[in-house]
């Protein structure tokens, strides 16, 4: 999407050098499947004497009316956007079958009293390993609850109605190259 846009819009990209060249364009925290975002950063290398006044007419010309630019800034050669990320903030939606949701409600209250959070963190060719989530969540709060509601939760031999209650989370976790939490893996581990 990004490339395509930037290419109608004829920004002259920096491109990877090799046997196969990409466009430099890298996004400082790439979201997950099934994640939504109202801020993205994203970190793009132009040849020398582009003007970048000409970015805010880019993005309404030539990208989909959906991605709107709010603002850009010129760094010069310096470190990667993903290396100087610390956190990010997310507002999660969490849905449980009604019996187990004051239990779950509490548990997001006293968050803070938690001695130890840990979970298996899964890492493609590398070893599986324990980590202790706590010093990764700098903020957690809930906003509110919501339920019963009665949902079709799909399991493995059909759908079945469920009473089901949401539980709204703000939560700040620590985002970047150094030390990353994902959404889920935090809420893996508070089920």
């Amino acid at each position: 999407l990004f490339e395509r846009g930037f290419r109608r819009g004829q920004v002259p990209l920096m491109f990877s050098q090799g046997f196969n060249p990409h466009p430099k364009i890298a996004f400082a925290a790439p979201l997950s499947v099934g994640y939504s975002s109202e801020a993205e950063l994203v970190e793009i290398e132009v040849e020398t004497g582009f003007d970048d006044q000409q970015i805010s007419r880019i993005f309404s010309e030539c990208f989909p009316s959906e991605i709107a630019y709010r603002r850009h800034r010129i760094v010069g050669a310096s470190k990667s956007l993903m290396s100087m990320m610390r956190t990010s903030d997310y507002e999660l939606v969490w849905s449980l079958p009604e019996a187990y949701c004051q239990r779950a409600a509490s548990l997001l209250e006293n968050f803070e009293a938690l001695s130890s959070l840990t979970a298996i963190k899964k890492s493609k060719g590398k070893k599986d390993k324990t980590v202790e989530l706590k010093p990764m969540v700098h903020a957690l709060k809930l906003i509110k609850t919501e339920g019963p509601v009665n949902r079709k939760v799909v399991t493995p031999t059909g759908a079945i109605a469920s009473e089901q209650c949401d539980l709204h989370i703000a939560v700040t976790l620590n985002a970047g190259s150094e030390s990353n939490l994902k959404p889920d893996l935090l809420m893996d581990a508070l089920a």
